[in-house]
């Protein structure tokens, strides 16, 4: 189990998992019940949601570069995503432009992410390991949609990117019980 990111600061921080997870499910249901006021919003909310995902990303690959041999993974996500948000930020007309393709790859780039922590979790004693694997294909699925058919207007992303949140959201709060259940039990 040392070489994997089951880690005890890892562990320890199995309430940031199900916060995080509570704060997707919420802005998720709020695109929802909003969507022509969500669009401008979102692209301000997504640039910055960006830029502050990958300083954490790049934070964890750096601890955890010692207990996990997919950090790099980790590390790069983290970069791209701080590079991305630093331009979004820069440029928020292009942002609202260019947001069904990033928030796609986006989206996509999370799933992949979290497909590749389904299966480094299978490694330690999780038994619900596959709900992650099955919630990271949904949302790879939910950002290629986003990509595929992006000329529906700003409703078919502001759904997709909805239910993409609130995908994230259930994975980071099903990560999080198994966390504490790893830690607990």
């Amino acid at each position: 189990m040392s070489t994997s990111l089951l880690t005890k600061v890892y562990t320890n921080l199995w309430w940031l998992q199900i916060a995080l997870g509570i704060v997707f499910i919420a802005f998720g249901i709020w695109i929802a019940l909003v969507p022509k006021e969500s669009y401008p919003e979102l692209s301000v909310f997504f640039a910055i949601a960006i830029l502050i995902t990958g300083a954490f990303e790049i934070t964890r690959a750096i601890k955890n570069k010692n207990y996990s041999l997919n950090w790099k993974w980790y590390l790069f996500g983290g970069l791209a995503d701080t590079i991305v948000g630093v331009i979004l930020l820069a440029n928020l007309e292009l942002t609202m432009k260019l947001l069904p393709i990033l928030l796609g790859a986006w989206i996509v780039l999370r799933g992949i992410l979290y497909i590749i922590l389904s299966l480094e979790v299978r490694k330690g004693s999780f038994s619900r390991w596959f709900v992650l694997l099955f919630f990271g294909i949904l949302i790879i699925s939910m950002g290629v949609l986003i990509l595929v058919i992006p000329e529906f207007g700003t409703h078919t992303i502001v759904y997709a990117t909805s239910m993409a949140f609130i995908l994230i959201g259930i994975f980071r709060i099903t990560f999080g019980r198994c966390l504490y259940q790893y830690k607990f039990h």
